[in-house]
């Protein structure tokens, strides 16, 4: 039981380290500097699920501010400089932008207006809410006064 366990240890270890070779050889013909295409590494599943597993051991830790972090070739077939599909004149992009900030400006006034109405409406709420409080209040006071003075007339009533 003890050696069968040693010699899986032994044999993932190999494949780690065959592994990490692999992804090293990639990356090293990526980088290189002769021009034509790069020679391609042959990379097995086993070698994706090993990578899956170690991870930040195999690929390193990458940085976005590096060149090692760009592993894609490009690929230039579509930027070609001889052609020219669309020509845009001077005139065309202001009477674009013209139109489109034309249109902007109307949205934005009308929002604006929007704004203002829901402005009014909600003042002319709040002067009605308040106008009932005072009312309410008003209402409040006078039938206190009265209470107080049917209590006072009452007082004087009992002590003459």
């Amino acid at each position: 039981m003890r050696s069968r366990r040693k010699n899986l240890k032994v044999k993932f270890d190999n494949i780690k380290k065959t592994t990490k070779k692999k992804f090293a050889n990639e990356k090293q013909e990526i980088f290189k500097t002769g021009g034509g295409s790069c020679s391609s590494v042959e990379i097995t599943s086993t070698d994706l699920a090993i990578k899956d597993i170690l991870t930040v051991g195999i690929t390193g830790l990458s940085n976005l501010y590096d060149s090692d972090s760009l592993t894609v070739c490009q690929n230039n077939e579509s930027n070609n400089t001889d052609e020219i599909h669309n020509l845009y004149t001077s005139d065309d992009l202001t009477n674009d932008c013209r139109i489109k900030i034309n249109a902007l400006s109307v949205v934005k006034m009308e929002l604006i207006k929007l704004q203002q109405q829901n402005q009014i409406l909600d003042l002319k709420l709040k002067q009605e809410e308040h106008d009932l409080k005072i009312s309410h209040m008003k209402e409040t006071h006078a039938l206190k006064m009265q209470l107080l003075k049917l209590e006072i007339a009452k007082l004087k009533g009992l002590s003459e």
